[in-house]
């Protein structure tokens, strides 16, 4: 079990060490690698990139005060370039803790601008570090066609990564002065993270992975959050891990301040299997029922992290088919042709579109004013809303060379009545660029409750909830619902647009549907087994084989059937507790009793022998039997030659040379006497 230990909570800047080697690097003198230009960023995530020549690196966020980052941290691909493979910087932001919004980050050499990109910042709309969500998922076609990866929200990181491989539980050892807060104990680890926490005091801050050599990271970093534990606030520490480049299972991270081991944790690593740094992918989804019922979260593949990552959050009357991106040819003025793609990432606010260009023959330039948006039958131009590049300045044109990809956003302005979050239609010169107007789909959500466990399966395919709980079909389709509760577990009845309590139902989809199945844990039946003998108890339907197994736990209302089975020796005496059979409709404690067979002793006197029927004594010889307690026993003398037998003494009596026994439930001793 994990030790239960208090956490302290993550500010929205921090400092980390860069350990991944370039990903991505235009062979320019800097460049900022992550975030990317006109991306949406949310939860705990880097700042990083590389620059050749400075004294001091300084990241700022729109009109906040420039912050100074580590730099000269190991690259080890910028010898070609810089001369010199020391050239990374790197930095941790909170994008919960931020404003919702496009802002714009800048990255200055020596007080000198050298790189700026305008991004957005999105979030749950639940503060800056939510904490207690969970949820599993199930990513369909992905990496390729056929295949599926699951992703799992992670609380460290405020934000989804990948899960996969069998890794489960842990080891960890923490101190009251200092903690590794990622990776947490037992947790699956994927794409580029950070390694961080904090010490209280410290000179040099060390970490070691596994049996590899110890590697000193970035201290005293700000944290704003550990005052009281540590009278500063300081403290912290971090370094940035590319985890492709670990092999997947099982490992040990360990964190030392001044050689002495302060922290110590066993996780998992798991990747997509395609080498240290993939490129190219391309998966955007929503997943159901997250942050909370109702709503669905938007998730697309994030290659600078090499991970899933939140891009907005869908309310429960909304589309899915509003998010997400669509693509077409657009003609500028004289007739060029330019590529676009239009995607509506599904923010909070709903107002912001990513808007992408690409070039596909000859020189084209594109002009904001020709852009024009529908809704609800009002027509929106610019200044109704702004376009932005890569690096949140405004575009009025924009020249676009064959071959090139230019980036950017669409932003309503002010009280613009226009919001992305319902149906619209973008167009350029009365073109279609992205119809977002579609007919809302109808969707079919699975939501489970009860103490139990169990899945629902639908037909037509599409939900198989465990993991895929919600799925969108034609208007009009018919779907067929399955519940199959867990063993132990049973299904008790459905609720919201499905009723009855059989486990297969129907629903016609011809508007957004949600059916909740209730899984009830089923009750527990108790075997005991008492008394001086032995025996066995075994259940129909299978569960209780005892000795041995003694609890299942039953669906509630099923009859159970007991199979008893005595030991040769034995008796069995009586139960107590439950008939046979038994409903189980609450938890049960069955007894049985089983007696040791009572024995008869014979005892000789003089010279003879004794038999007995049924066949077991034969004195001398075999001279102790055990019989069932009640059970008729003939003994008979048999005098040796010039012997007579005389009588029967102790339990027994009589002058004949027959003598009949009850047995008792207790021992009993017949004494022979032959002269």
């Amino acid at each position: 079990m994990r030790a239960k230990t208090s956490t302290i909570g993550l500010g929205s800047w921090a400092v980390a060490l860069g350990l991944l080697a370039c990903a991505q690097c235009a062979w320019a003198q800097g460049q900022i690698e992550s975030p990317e230009p006109a991306s949406v960023q949310s939860g705990v995530a880097l700042i990083r990139g590389w620059v050749c020549q400075a004294t001091i690196v300084e990241v700022e966020l729109d009109s906040l005060p420039r912050i100074t980052v580590p730099y000269r941290l190991p690259r080890g691909d910028t010898q070609e370039t810089c001369g010199d493979a020391d050239n990374g910087f790197a930095a941790l932001i909170n994008w919960s803790g931020i404003q919702p919004g496009v802002h714009t980050l800048r990255v200055y050499a020596d007080g000198v601008l050298f790189g700026q990109v305008g991004v957005v910042a999105t979030s749950l709309g639940l503060g800056a570090f939510p904490r207690g969500l969970s949820g599993r998922f199930a990513i369909p076609s992905f990496p390729v066609v056929g295949q599926t990866v699951e992703i799992e929200w992670r609380e460290a990181v405020q934000n989804f990564v990948l899960r996969g491989g069998s890794g489960s539980g842990g080891t960890e050892q923490q101190s009251a002065s200092g903690r590794l807060e990622n990776p947490e104990v037992g947790t699956i680890q994927s794409g580029v993270e950070l390694i961080r926490g904090w010490v209280c005091t410290a000179r040099v801050v060390e970490i070691a992975l596994d049996n590899r050599p110890r590697l000193v990271v970035p201290y005293r970093l700000p944290r704003g959050d550990t005052q009281e534990a540590c009278g500063d606030v300081d403290n912290g520490f971090a370094a940035l891990m590319n985890w492709n480049n670990v092999a997947p299972g099982t490992h040990t991270l360990r964190a030392y301040a001044d050689g002495v081991m302060f922290a110590s944790v066993e996780f998992h690593v798991t990747s997509l299997g395609l080498g240290s740094f993939p490129k190219g992918l391309d998966k955007e989804t929503t997943v159901a029922n997250f942050p909370e019922a109702g709503k669905n979260a938007q998730v697309r593949w994030q290659e600078s992290r090499q991970n899933f990552g939140l891009v907005g959050v869908l309310q429960p009357e909304q589309n899915p088919n509003s998010c997400g991106t669509q693509s077409s040819l657009l003609l500028d003025a004289n007739g060029s042709k330019v590529s676009a793609s239009v995607t509506n990432p599904c923010t909070l606010a709903g107002n912001i579109l990513e808007v992408d260009l690409g070039n596909l023959e000859k020189p084209a330039r594109l002009c904001a004013s020709d852009f024009e948006i529908t809704q609800q039958g009002q027509s929106f131009t610019i200044p109704e809303f702004d376009w932005l590049d890569g690096q949140g300045k405004t575009i009025t044109c924009q020249d676009v060379r064959p071959g090139q990809e230019l980036p950017g956003l669409f932003i309503v302005k002010g009280d613009t009545p226009l919001n992305f979050n319902d149906p619209f239609q973008v167009t350029y010169r009365k073109t279609g660029a992205g119809n977002f107007s579609l007919t809302a789909t109808p969707r079919l959500t699975v939501q489970k409750t009860g103490a139990g466990r169990g899945t629902v399966k639908s037909v037509p395919a599409g939900i198989e909830c465990g993991l895929d709980c919600g799925q969108s079909y034609s208007p009009g389709t018919v779907v067929t619902v399955t519940a199959t509760p867990a063993t132990g577990s049973t299904f008790t009845g459905w609720a919201g647009d499905c009723t009855g309590t059989p486990p297969t139902t129907t629903v016609t989809l011809n508007a957004v549907r949600t059916c909740t199945a209730t899984f009830d844990l089923g009750r527990v039946l108790t075997v005991e087994l008492t008394g001086s003998g032995s025996g066995s108890v075994t259940t129909t339907p299978t569960g209780i084989d005892c000795p041995g197994t003694c609890t299942a736990r039953y669906a509630v209302g099923t009859a159970v059937t007991f199979n008893i089975t005595v030991d040769e020796g034995s008796t069995y005496y009586e139960g107590s507790g439950c008939t046979d059979p038994i409903t189980m409709d609450t938890d049960r404690t069955c007894s049985y009793i089983f007696l040791r067979n009572p024995a008869l002793t014979i005892q000789i006197v003089g010279g003879g022998s004794v038999i007995a029927s049924p066949l077991g004594l034969s004195c001398p010889g075999h001279c102790t039997e055990r019989y069932s307690p009640n059970a008729l026993v003939t003994l008979i003398a048999i005098p040796d030659p010039g012997r007579v037998f005389v009588e029967w003494g102790t339990y027994c009596s009589g002058t004949f040379l027959t003598a009949t026994v009850t047995m008792l439930d207790t021992d009993l001793t017949c004494t022979a006497t032959f002269q």
